[in-house]
């Protein structure tokens, strides 16, 4: 999340908390040195979550991606301090479980390799997270009740006028 030291840019760096792999600057010796994946959801499955990330790592391996030439860093700047066209550059990871279901959508072939994942699996998992983005999306949330709904807050910026005695039938003001 923005703001929060969480991972929300898809590019690799020393030390930035930003970033979606980290390396620790302070990691500096062989025996010290590693990097950090931070984007797994910590309610996510981790066995899933782990083979995926692996199956993708394998993928760009096999695909000879480099990740310098595809513009994922290294950044090692403050990015806060960049100004909004060269912020612009930096791709971000999926803000929300429908970015992140679609992007799954347009590119999982690498998971079907060597029998690791099959269609099906892919196809009933991908159906399953739809139908909990929309389950929860098209319901209100407490904070749009609160917001729109509830009549005392209601009353309280449109008074309901009494027919009979010109006043607020405002609960809160009886």
């Amino acid at each position: 999340m923005p703001g929060f030291e969480a991972p929300v840019n898809a590019f690799f760096s020393l030390g930035n908390r930003s970033a979606a792999i980290r390396v620790p600057k302070y990691a500096d010796q062989p025996d010290t040195a590693r990097f950090e994946f931070r984007p797994p959801d910590a309610t996510g499955n981790i066995y899933l979550a782990l083979a995926v990330q692996l199956m993708a790592g394998l993928d760009g391996i096999r695909q000879q991606m480099d990740p310098r030439a595809l513009g994922f860093g290294p950044i090692d700047q403050n990015i806060f301090t960049w100004s909004d066209e060269q912020r612009k550059a930096i791709k971000p990871l999926p803000a929300s479980l429908r970015e992140a279901l679609d992007a799954l959508v347009r590119d999982h072939e690498f998971l079907l390799q060597n029998d690791v994942f099959d269609a099906g699996l892919i196809a009933d998992w991908i159906k399953a997270r739809y139908d909990e983005y929309y389950g929860v999306r098209n319901r209100p949330h407490p904070a749009e009740i609160a917001l729109y709904y509830d009549v005392r807050l209601l009353c309280n910026l449109l008074p309901v006028v009494s027919s009979n005695t010109g006043v607020c039938d405002n609960p809160v003001n009886r």
